[in-house]
């Protein structure tokens, strides 16, 4: 899902290094990427269920990083909780054998939080679904996109003119981490009913 954003790249990178076949559900299908026409991109059809079920007829593993970080005046996070409801069941209508889902650090249903009792209702929502399925808790997101970000607007020290640092080289090594994590067995295991926590 979503693999010409900002996390789903680093799992499609990993798959297709192991030799998978690669779609991507997007809202910008015609999005630049570096993936060379390897990846064959769908849109988004949340309010049409037939035609998101259909993009997803040949896939056997659904790897779900579909959300919105901030409340936003043209998109919210109910709106992201009833999108990635409907996905769920145009993945089971598509008969799609495993959904791997990126859930939050604690999410709970009673958060005062829109963002973290919405991914607490998605989990609710894809336990229930009949789908195997594995959720991953990542306590923070972070790519090399971010690295001048984390630098001007986190840190309150003056960066040098190339941006490199320890932290920097640290973010580096790390960014491929949620690749690693959905790509590999742990996420793949046959067990619904078990949550995988990153930290």
């Amino acid at each position: 899902d979503r693999c010409f954003g900002y996390s789903g790249k680093y799992i499609a990178r990993r798959l297709l290094e192991r030799g998978d076949e690669v779609i991507t559900l997007t809202n910008s299908p015609r999005r630049a990427n570096s993936f060379g026409g390897r990846v064959r991109a769908f849109p988004f059809d949340f309010d049409e269920p037939e035609v998101l079920a259909h993009s997803l007829r040949a896939v056997r593993v659904l790897y779900n990083t579909y959300w919105v970080r901030f409340n936003h005046r043209l998109f919210k996070h109910a709106e992201a909780v009833r999108n990635t409801k409907r996905l769920f069941e145009a993945a089971r209508a598509a008969r799609v054998e495993r959904v791997v889902h990126v859930s939050t650090t604690s999410p709970s249903a009673e958060s005062p939080l829109e963002y973290f009792s919405g991914k607490a209702r998605l989990e609710a929502t894809l336990a229930e679904s009949g789908i195997s399925f594995a959720i991953l808790r990542p306590t923070v997101l972070f790519g090399r996109e971010e690295i001048k970000g984390l630098m001007a607007d986190l840190l309150c020290v003056e960066a040098p003119a190339a941006g490199t640092t320890r932290l920097t080289r640290w973010i580096e090594d790390h960014a491929d981490s949620l690749g690693r994590r959905y790509s590999s067995e742990l996420a793949r295991r046959r067990c619904r009913t078990e949550a995988y926590r990153s930290n």
